[in-house]
């Protein structure tokens, strides 16, 4: 990897958290005594999270992250920079936030910078915490803050400016949309990096960073990310001079070799078809959604019934059920027109996903009606079980594979469910 990124000039930084996010360390028995809070709530009666959060007040806990640091520094000799996280300390800020957070939040941070400067490298580091008390900044050295937000309206003069405004360096990060969507939310991606670049250029960022998170399994695929990569490169290199057309035309001659980019962006405009906007996903893919595999468990209802999801309140209604069925159907004409090869496949499970979605969407809504049959609990189950052996298939060609059974478990969930709810309905008709 190191050869292939000096070839073309890319300098390759290693990331690792230090602060927040470390639910995966956390949650082993060896390291869960440096967790802040061991019985995180994000409400007092509402979601209940693993525990995520280092303990700022234990020393174990600095000594931890340094020894992680310098493992993987190893493995990058060359690099000018380190991606040291500091983002969403949760459990320092909910569900109450603790009185002198910000504070708090420098202190540890400011030792963590230090030892990381010390080290020959420049941190890299989120700034929404960093940002709410700017008076903090002088604690922080030679920083280069990463100013996120995926959402139009995220970044601004004043978010921006504010950098400028105490002389510290920053790159502005917005958002490829693709996680909690499958397919994207391709306008608000489109918007997102147009402000990104806007206002990062206007005050003075030294680049634009484009993220493409796991979050809900990484059900997106990859070409579905390369064009929202490519589009985020070409706003970091021409800010407002970006004509979609072209871009779409250069893709596809140099990487796709398809007509591919525009049916990928428009596909993305799938959750235009919904009249209700849910913040950061989409309906459809709330299909897949549970809560119990991101760390996060549910106190509030019946969730001992596995059945339970199936009478959730963020489906499609039948007036949003009935424009994603005509858009997926009109979508559909475009896969015929493609050559068959790896991206294709990938384009073409992207949509079976969406209309795998909208089918359990339009099961839901009939178990309000009391018109579900269990023919069609059997046929999702068939289907289900063909997309999870394409899934692993495609999973296996150019990701981790130990990492395939945190997505594909989100599959195999519903999966189960489906088959209890396959036994209600066949003792009669299912009552929510």
């Amino acid at each position: 990897m190191r050869e292939y990124c000096e070839k073309r000039g890319i300098s390759l930084t290693p990331n690792m958290n230090c602060f927040g996010h470390m639910a995966y360390w956390l949650n082993q028995d060896e390291f869960r005594h440096l967790a802040l809070n061991r019985d995180f709530r994000w409400s007092e009666n509402g979601l209940r999270g693993y525990p995520g959060t280092l303990d700022p007040f234990n020393p174990e806990a600095k000594e931890f992250v340094y020894a992680l640091f310098s493992d993987m520094l190893k493995y990058y000799p060359d690099s000018k920079y380190f991606t040291i996280g500091g983002d969403e300390p949760f459990e320092l800020l909910f569900p109450e936030k603790h009185p002198d957070a910000e504070r708090i939040y420098a202190e540890y941070m400011r030792e963590i910078v230090s030892h990381v400067r010390s080290m020959g490298v420049v941190p890299l580091m989120w700034g929404d915490v960093a940002k709410r008390k700017p008076e903090f900044f002088e604690y922080f050295g030679e920083t280069v803050f990463l100013e996120w937000g995926y959402h139009p309206g995220d970044f601004s003069d004043e978010n921006c400016g504010l950098y400028r405004k105490h002389g510290k360096d920053f790159i502005v990060a917005c958002g490829t949309s693709l996680w909690n969507s499958i397919a994207g939310r391709s306008k608000v991606m489109l918007e997102n990096c147009r402000e990104a670049s806007f206002y990062g250029k206007k005050h003075g960022a030294k680049g634009l960073m484009i993220t493409d998170w796991g979050d809900g399994g990484s059900l997106q695929q990859f070409p579905s990310s390369l064009l929202a990569y490519w589009i985020g490169a070409a706003h970091a290199w021409h800010s407002e001079n970006v004509v979609l057309a072209d871009l779409f035309a250069e893709l596809d001659e140099n990487l796709f070799r398809n007509p591919l980019s525009e049916a990928l962006f428009e596909l993305g405009n799938y959750s235009e078809c919904q009249d209700e906007r849910l913040f950061n996903l989409t309906k459809l893919f709330v299909a897949f959604y549970v809560h119990q595999l991101d760390g996060i468990k549910v106190d509030i209802g019946d969730y001992s019934d596995p059945t339970a999801m199936f009478a959730s309140d963020k489906i499609l209604n039948a007036r949003e059920l009935s424009k994603t069925e005509e858009f997926l159907v009109s979508w559909q004409d475009r896969l015929g027109k493609l050559r068959e090869d790896e991206f294709t496949q990938e384009t073409r499970f992207t949509f079976r996903l969406l209309s795998h979605a909208w089918k359990l969407n339009n099961l839901c809504l009939k178990l309000r009606n009391i018109d579900a049959k269990a023919e069609e609990v059997r046929a999702l189950i068939s289907d289900i079980d063909s997309l999870i052996c394409e899934y692993k298939e495609i999973w296996f060609r150019r990701n981790k594979k130990s990492d395939f059974k945190f997505s594909v478990a989100r599959m195999q969930i519903l999966r189960e469910k489906y088959e209890f709810l396959l036994k209600r309905l066949e003792r009669g008709p299912w009552q929510m």
